[in-house]
């Protein structure tokens, strides 16, 4: 081999090196990364994590709002060697939905701050939305459990809400039953009464 030949076979196995070099070095740097352990979307301060299946094209819920929905409750039960298995504990029946003022506390806080939405970092839900939720224990039912919950449990949701109503005019439309109720009893008593006492009946 001459000189140049073995200058030239040098220069190339110098090349390849770097070509080699060069391709490992971004997976070099991925492995760093750090993989979150949430599988969902945005996770907030309150450790809430959401991931919004369908956004809904109705209005937005407002605290005070009566929602009707559809859910899913599970958590991941332990099981033997440290496996895990999804456990369904609650869910509603179709043309059964669930409902309740949001936002007021009739529910695990997890599903006011969901549904409500969290400052800037969770936005409200709209009527129409689907959205999933992982929900940490401390915004669920905390080291105390319920029922078939386990103490300091994450709880996994999937929650449609399918309509809304504004409590304000829920309550006007009771209060407006309730009155009339009450004023056609005392329009009652007082027609009894008047017809008793002015002998009408030929009771006195």
């Amino acid at each position: 081999m001459t000189l140049l030949a073995a200058i030239r076979a040098t220069i190339l196995i110098w090349i390849s090196s770097l070509d080699v070099w060069a391709f490992q070095a971004p997976g070099a740097q991925a492995t760093n990364r750090r993989k979150s352990s949430f599988s969902l979307g945005p996770v907030a301060r309150n450790g809430l994590s959401y991931d919004d299946m369908v956004l809904g094209d109705g209005r937005r819920i407002l605290p005070g709002d009566t929602v009707y929905c559809y859910y899913v409750g599970s958590y991941q039960k332990a099981g033997l060697f440290g496996s895990k298995s999804n456990e369904i504990f609650d869910k509603t029946n179709d043309g059964e939905p669930f409902y309740f003022q949001v936002g007021t506390g009739n529910v695990i806080p997890g599903w006011d701050l969901a549904i409500c939405g969290f400052e800037d970092e969770i936005p409200p839900m709209n009527v129409g939305g689907v959205r999933k939720l992982k929900i940490p224990a401390k915004l669920a039912y905390g080291a105390e459990g319920a029922g078939p919950i386990p103490p300091n449990t994450d709880l996994d949701f999937e929650l449609e809400i399918l309509s809304a109503n504004k409590e304000s005019v829920i309550t006007l439309q009771n209060r407006l039953t309730g009155y009339a109720g009450v004023f056609g009893a005392v329009a009652f008593l007082l027609f009894i009464g008047f017809n008793v006492l002015s002998g009408n009946w030929g009771i006195l």
